[in-house]
């Protein structure tokens, strides 16, 4: 059955144009594919990011401070790739999705918080559950390790006015969720979520944070 999804899903991202009937026939697709009970309307999640990765260089200065959750985020490696299949409206229909998924692990607007220290350490409030390490930035890669220096995860990082952007490869947002939230498994639409960007090129899963 999920190959079956996996390959419904790249036959629609191939297929479709960037047009208004494609458009409404591909949230009709993941509408579908996730179970909503709500009209087939496309929601969007507004971005200063713009779907897009980042790609300047940030570092450890413009980090500093406590950064609040505030929505979900479907990013792809380049405009073109954006472009392409529909890119735009299926990252749309992905947020939505995402962010419900997210929700019942405790990622609520305002209610969890990233904080980096001057000190290249970090935490992470969570639920009631507090995750403590060490962080590093490369360019625009943010690196967080636990006390121990064991790697939890790596991400693309941006910054753009007092909002920061944090997107992962394929599956690395589960691990990113697994290690915050303490869990041993996560939901099943996180799952296929995650599955299908790992079959959609170039496309990066993630949240994103407003400065306190």
């Amino acid at each position: 059955m999920k190959q079956i999804v996996l390959s419904a899903f790249l036959w629609v991202v191939t297929a479709f144009s960037m047009n208004s009937q494609a458009q409404s026939s591909l949230s009709n697709f993941f509408s579908n594919l996730f179970g909503s009970s709500q009209n087939n309307t496309v929601t969007t999640v507004t971005s200063v990011f713009n779907h897009l990765i980042g790609n300047h260089t940030v570092t450890s200065t413009s980090l500093v401070g406590t950064w609040a959750y505030s929505q979900p985020a479907v990013a792809f490696e380049s405009k073109n790739l954006l472009g392409k299949a529909g890119g735009a409206v299926t990252a749309n229909v992905l947020e939505k999705k995402l962010g419900n998924a997210l929700t019942t692990y405790g990622f609520k607007p305002g209610n969890s918080t990233l904080t980096f220290n001057a000190d290249s350490t970090f935490s992470m409030r969570i639920k009631g559950r507090t995750v403590t390490g060490r962080y590093s930035v490369s360019k625009s890669t943010l690196t967080l390790r636990s006390r121990l220096g064991t790697t939890l995860v790596t991400a693309n990082v941006a910054i753009a006015s007092n909002q920061l952007q944090l997107t992962f490869t394929a599956n690395k947002l589960l691990t990113f969720v697994k290690q915050v939230a303490a869990l041993s498994t996560t939901s099943t639409t996180l799952n296929t979520i995650s599955q299908l960007a790992g079959n959609y090129s170039g496309m990066q899963l993630g949240l994103q944070f407003k400065k306190k």
